[in-house]
């Protein structure tokens, strides 16, 4: 067994194209149009929000849109403005960015698919992956508890049921998954897997072995989100009600998003829990 901790990595984000979007504003405005990229700001993808926000309105200068006699110059006060008024579709519409979340459970994985609106996902496939060493991550609650009581006897035998051995929360996991992991290896010794020439045949053995595998073996997943709807999953997941490893990793993801994207996630407020981790709270929820 590898003991491993949950990690994140920033992998993408659109790239706006310039020639187009003056092209686009001229079209729309003329000059006054493009003159507004003069104090649209931020990154690639916060100044496309800025600019689809002010297509709905044509409010790329004063006057352009009869209704508008004022625009706001500051992206930031802008921002704050699509989300005060939940204007959420053109942070929808921005484009995607990406992550790779690594050595998480699939305890984790299982949970995160149900996230579906805004995003898309693409995972190991233990079809296709054969395990040896098994990675995993241990709950602090585990893993914190040292403390040896009496439980029964771990093997099946008549003789051992009835017996109690000593044993704290983290030899029980760790044995149940030097089980597992003693399992792969033992399935592929049996039909001798590595000398197997047919790819067809390793990939049905290789999935009737992953059923003996732990849920809680790491693995990793890419996810790719809209703006709109990581900005939702973060306050979802990073609840002090969200399952544990939920909100460690949306708690990376936070960190890491508030850092790309200061004007999206302005109005995020990170809250002590007073449990080791935080919540990370938005001003404007679901916008």
């Amino acid at each position: 067994m590898i003991k491993v901790e949950p990690k994140i990595f920033f992998l993408a984000e659109p790239c706006k194209n310039d020639d187009g979007i003056e092209a686009w504003l001229h079209h729309i405005g003329g000059d006054e149009a493009v003159a507004c990229l003069d104090h649209v700001n931020g990154s690639d993808i916060e100044q496309l929000v800025e600019l689809l926000a002010r297509r709905c309105y044509k409010s790329y200068a004063p006057g352009l849109n009869p209704n508008v006699k004022k625009i706001r110059t500051n992206s930031s006060d802008y921002h704050e403005n699509i989300a005060k008024q939940r204007h959420g579709s053109v942070v929808a519409n921005g484009g995607m960015v990406t992550y790779a979340i690594e050595d998480v459970s699939r305890v984790f994985t299982h949970e995160i698919v149900r996230n579906t609106i805004g995003t898309e996902r693409s995972q190991e496939s233990l079809r296709y992956v054969r395990l040896t060493d098994i990675r995993f991550w241990t709950p602090p609650l585990i893993a914190n508890a040292t403390d040896r009581k009496l439980v029964p006897h771990p093997f099946r035998g008549d003789r051992e049921l009835k017996r109690q051995v000593l044993m704290n929360p983290i030899d029980i996991f760790d044995h149940v998954v030097d089980a597992c992991e003693w399992a792969q290896q033992a399935l592929a010794d049996y039909y001798d897997i590595n000398n197997i020439p047919d790819f067809e045949t390793k990939k049905k053995l290789t999935s009737a072995f992953r059923r003996v595998a732990p849920e809680g073996l790491a693995t990793g997943i890419v996810m790719s989100f809209n703006l709109r709807a990581m900005r939702w999953i973060i306050e979802q997941r990073t609840s002090r009600h969200a399952e544990e490893e939920m909100r460690i990793v949306f708690g990376l993801i936070a960190e890491d998003a508030i850092k790309h994207w200061p004007m999206f996630f302005q109005d995020f407020q990170k809250v002590d829990t007073n449990d080791g981790l935080f919540e990370y709270v938005p001003v404007y929820s679901k916008i």
